[in-house]
């Protein structure tokens, strides 16, 4: 394929997301499928892939759900193919996790059991094969935010497929391992605020599955080593508000945990571990507002 009509195909990509906007969603597929027929053949698998990611969301825009799905599956043949080949590329790494959002997303709007299911059937081996390659990346690289990044997202889409059929308990390890990842990050990039409340985010929820599912344990785990990221970072940091409080909460989903299980010292504990930040908050308010 020369570089000309190459490029006409990406900008007729590109066109796409504002056809979807607009809810033209007839001439967007007309540009796929014609983006689709100059790519037959010429191996442009990102280019493909990228095709394919966006006739899903025109799919999905079009409330054609069962479509989408299969064409988001299909973007992430490629896109898994792409990485276990090439892992350290980081187009590779954006394209797996955009296709797994895009899955995970489609299923939760379908509400489809069997659909998610159907999923696991399909792709459990290469999700394995993926936690592993990562695994071996990261630890080759463990001071590389964009890594841990794309590493945190792609296994929490994986974790949600588990979470989705109720069966949290069977990637607990994955999880703390996702956890560290954002703990790793936080350490590099204290100045991202988004970081610190996306771990708190997952963690919630697994840990709401997990007791739904009455795996207490896992749930302990979880949140146990939320308390215990939060505490580690603010001891370098002990006037971070944010984090105390995401701390304060974190302390309040082991209570709740805890007066769950008739666990009442360890309830009780936990409640007022609140109430200590809380006061501690409130004299770290005061100290700055003194002139």
């Amino acid at each position: 394929m020369s570089r000309q009509v190459l490029d006409s195909v990406d900008r007729a990509v590109q066109s796409v997301p504002s056809l979807i906007e607009k809810k033209n969603y007839k001439h967007a597929f007309k540009i796929l499928s014609n983006a689709e027929d100059k790519l037959k053949g010429k191996n442009k698998p990102e280019l493909e892939c990228i095709t394919l990611l966006l006739k899903g969301n025109v799919f999905q825009a079009n409330e054609q759900a069962s479509e989408a799905l299969d064409t988001y599956e299909k973007a992430f043949a490629i896109a898994s193919e792409l990485f276990l080949k090439n892992q350290e590329d980081i187009n590779a790494q954006r394209l797996l996790t955009n296709s797994l959002d895009n899955i995970v997303n489609i299923l939760e709007e379908m509400d489809s059991f069997s659909g998610v299911e159907s999923v696991i059937k399909k792709e459990e081996v290469i999700f394995g094969m993926i936690a592993d390659v990562y695994a071996k990346l990261i630890a080759q690289n463990p001071e590389d935010i964009e890594y841990l990044t794309n590493y945190s997202n792609t296994m929490e889409n994986i974790i949600n497929f588990y979470t989705m059929i109720g069966k949290p308990e069977m990637q607990i390890t994955l999880v703390t391992d996702i956890m560290m990842a954002y703990e790793t990050i936080m350490r590099l990039d204290p100045e991202d605020p988004d970081i610190p409340r996306m771990l708190y985010e997952m963690a919630e929820q697994y840990g709401k599955v997990c007791l739904i599912k009455e795996s207490i344990e896992e749930a302990k785990k979880v949140y146990g080593k939320l308390e215990e990221i939060y505490t580690g970072i603010l001891e370098k940091e002990p006037e971070d508000e944010d984090l105390l409080s995401l701390l304060t909460d974190s302390y309040g989903l082991l209570a709740a945990l805890y007066a769950k299980t008739d666990e009442t010292e360890k309830a009780y504990e936990y409640s007022s571990k609140v109430l200590d930040i809380v006061e501690r908050r409130c004299k770290i308010s005061k100290q700055r507002s003194v002139p």
